[in-house]
């Protein structure tokens, strides 16, 4: 037997899913509250995949689960196809390579065009464990 071996995420379905080989419909859903929060309070509306990481990693949300940056961008990607998020270029990282910078979009009730000129509402969190 081969110890120390980790499966693979083709096997396990990674981060996403439960020790019961269940989809974590919370998990993700958390993740997305918790990355729209930290994206409609930064100063400017905008943050990349690694900040978003770096937040969620320090608030204790995700415990035994680490989260790589694919996962987190994978997160991020979902909201830009709910439109809540849009992707407005490419940034230098810390870690020396480029990612993607996602910007909170503002709609108006009426329309659905951006509103730009104005904060977002406070996006409240409600998490029970």
């Amino acid at each position: 037997m081969l110890a120390g071996l980790e499966p693979s995420v083709a096997v396990t379905g990674g981060a996403w899913y439960t020790d019961d080989q269940e989809f974590d419909h919370a998990l993700i859903q958390v993740l997305q509250q918790a990355s729209l929060e930290y994206i409609a309070r930064s100063a400017t509306l905008t943050a990349t995949a690694q900040q978003v990481r770096d937040f969620i990693t320090s608030s204790g949300l995700i415990r035994g689960k680490p989260l790589s940056l694919s996962d987190v961008d994978s997160v991020l990607q979902s909201l830009v196809f709910d439109a809540k998020l849009e992707i407005t270029g490419r940034c230098d990282l810390s870690g020396g390579g480029e990612g993607k910078e996602y910007k909170y979009l503002q709609f108006d009730g009426a329309s659905l065009l951006p509103i730009k000129a104005r904060r977002p509402p406070e996006i409240r969190r409600e998490c029970r464990i």
